[in-house]
């Protein structure tokens, strides 16, 4: 009994540090989050955290099937006054397209009390209907209760951006990276804000990390470009626009579904022509 409820408290606190690894390292460390999970379900199946930590690491990954399978085992073995199996199967709808039922899920975790997940959730389903000031208030009470949630500071910072908030957006994202050094995005978000706030030299040196780490990222081998425009050499940002229209082409050829921080190619295309025009 008692090894059971060690591992109990140890699948809490790792499936409440799920949202922070896998948000700074995705893919890289899904075997090693996996195996600790199913490690600990070999010791007990009927352990409904672990079951929840598998959803929501399959969640975060875009397994949304095996995520759904999992939440559903997590919610027969949970407590139904534990509220974090609603607020999981909250988040689930809303990657699977569904605010109405991600909106009834978290009034059923809500009423078991507040907590940072369910601020954070109800400020997902005001941003996904575009009342960004009320998302905005959300990932802030968020951030209060738990100052190191990354995925409600991306979030946040992503918000500042489109509100034209390039300094609070660049702030979020030095935060981010003290608290995820190696954070792809909050990388980007960064070099984005900076560029928002015409530091273009800075932006520069924060793309060319983002572009070491992750050679294929469209996006930012576009707003490269765009800074060396900024900055005076054209002449330089002609090879990251043709790499990004290649690519771009690439994934249009094989069927890939790109992800929402890839520039339209038509986008790429005029920058290049534009280019070549100087």
């Amino acid at each position: 009994m008692q090894n059971n409820t060690i591992l109990d408290h140890k699948m809490h606190i790792l499936s409440k540090k799920v949202n922070a690894l896998v948000s700074a390292q995705n893919v890289k460390v899904k075997h090693n989050i996996d195996g600790l999970f199913e490690g600990a379900l070999k010791l007990n199946r009927e352990l409904g955290v672990a079951w929840l930590g598998m959803a929501r690491t399959n969640r975060l990954l875009r397994n949304l099937d095996a995520a759904e399978e999992a939440l559903t085992r997590a919610r027969r073995l949970l407590a139904e006054d534990d509220p974090s199996a609603a607020a999981e199967a909250a988040l689930l709808a809303l990657d699977q397209g569904d605010i109405t039922a991600a909106a009834n899920l978290i009034d059923v975790a809500d009423i078991h009390g507040d907590s940072a997940v369910i601020s954070y959730v109800r400020g997902n389903i005001e941003a996904r209907t575009g009342h960004l000031d009320r998302a905005l208030e959300y990932y802030g009470k968020t951030l209060k209760i738990d100052h190191t949630h990354i995925r409600a500071r991306l979030n946040r910072c992503s918000i500042y951006m489109a509100l034209d908030e390039g300094r609070k957006a660049l702030d979020d994202a030095e935060i981010l990276l003290d608290l995820a050094p190696n954070f792809t995005l909050a990388r980007f978000r960064k070099a984005e804000a900076g560029m928002m706030l015409g530091e273009w030299a800075k932006a520069r040196e924060d793309l060319d990390i983002v572009l070491e780490r992750a050679p294929h990222h469209h996006q930012a081998m576009t707003q490269l470009a765009a800074c060396f425009i900024a900055l005076g050499r054209p002449e330089r940002a002609e090879a990251p626009l043709n790499d990004a229209l290649e690519l771009h082409q690439i994934t249009l050829q094989h069927g890939i579904k790109e992800d929402s921080y890839t520039l339209n190619g038509a986008v790429m295309t005029t920058l290049l022509v534009t280019l070549r025009r100087r």
